[in-house]
């Protein structure tokens, strides 16, 4: 593959966390830059990452000239088929039913597309142009440039970011613009490759999956849920896949906890109350059913007494008309 010439800047700290200090981690090759891939490991925050790095400007040159995911009719059919499986999990493990879903660094729209599918009213984020006017074309999908671009006060019920955030050159700004636009019980879901395997991308011979010039940060399942807290974000999800070299991540704001924690609390005392309420009725049926022994009683009681009674009048007559007889003589 051809040297191209990339626009590179270098880093005075973390891209994180801003510390100056870092220890270096190693050296690879990378087609797209001469001088290679240089990484570093912040001492402040763990965070390892490229430096020097593409700027801004290179990053958009060479996801312009991306081909990867440039896909034949029968392959794309393919791939968004693939990807509702991904919407499948999604919303099995976040409990999510289709709503708003706003996919960052959509590319071609294939995850989109697979949403759409599924019932979701989808939109897209993109700063390659080439590869939002393919998602249009293809899907006639929303693809904006940048998510500044979004229409205000549209939360969004899922924001997807599926092998994009290793890509950001400032996740903590971009995660916290994506708390932003998430509702208070909407769920982000991301993947990236799991820096913890990066020995095992280079056993396999897929080095290049994990290293290379559009990854200016590597992330591990500590370091990104901490990226996620510095955003506003907390991680309920997560997985460090040995088998696929992945690291996936949901997480949601604050308020989504504080809600399915209050649902929980409500659901809580309606058991309880479904269950004190079992024990008033079983303590009434069986009050009911004592007042009816009582009634019943009172009344054998009632019939005895109206038959002493009768019988009293009996003896009484009886003791009368003997008296009128001696009255007679």
């Amino acid at each position: 593959m051809t040297i191209q010439a990339l626009p590179t800047e270098h880093l005075a700290g973390c891209p994180v966390c801003n510390h100056p200090q870092a220890n270096f981690v190693g050296h690879y090759p990378e087609a797209y830059l001469e001088e290679g891939l240089s990484l570093y490991q912040c001492t402040a925050c763990a965070i390892v990452y490229l430096n020097p790095r593409l700027s801004l400007l290179g990053t958009h040159m060479l996801e312009d000239q991306s081909l990867v995911y440039q896909y034949d009719e029968v392959t794309q059919a393919q791939a968004v088929q693939a990807r509702e499986g991904i919407i499948d999990w999604i919303e099995a493990m976040t409990e999510l039913t289709p709503g708003r879903m706003l996919d960052v660094g959509c590319n071609r729209g294939y995850l989109l597309a697979a949403a759409a599918r599924r019932g979701w009213q989808t939109t897209g984020v993109e700063l390659s142009q080439v590869a939002a006017a393919e998602a249009r074309k293809r899907f006639g999908l929303t693809i904006y440039s940048s998510l500044s671009d979004l229409p205000k006060n549209q939360p969004f019920d899922l924001i997807t970011c599926w092998h994009v955030v290793e890509h950001l050159h400032e996740p903590v700004q971009m995660l916290s613009q994506l708390a932003e636009s998430l509702s208070p019980t909407g769920v982000l879901a991301i993947q990236v490759p799991a820096y913890r395997f990066a020995d095992e991308y280079v056993r396999r011979g897929n080095s290049s999956h994990i290293f290379c010039a559009s990854h200016p940060v590597h992330y591990t399942a500590e370091t990104l849920s901490m990226v996620l807290a510095k955003a506003g974000f907390e991680t309920f999800y997560c997985d460090e896949s040995a088998e696929h070299l992945l690291l996936t991540i949901y997480a949601a704001k604050p308020s989504r906890q504080l809600y399915r924690e209050h649902l929980n609390e409500i659901h809580q005392k309606l058991i309880w109350f479904e269950r004190d309420h079992a024990t008033l009725a079983q303590q009434l049926q069986a009050m009911n059913t004592y007042v009816q022994r009582l009634e019943a009683t009172i009344e054998a009681k009632n019939q005895h007494i109206a038959q002493l009674e009768h019988r009293l009048q009996t003896i009484n007559n009886g003791h009368i008309m003997r008296l009128l007889n001696k009255l007679k003589r």
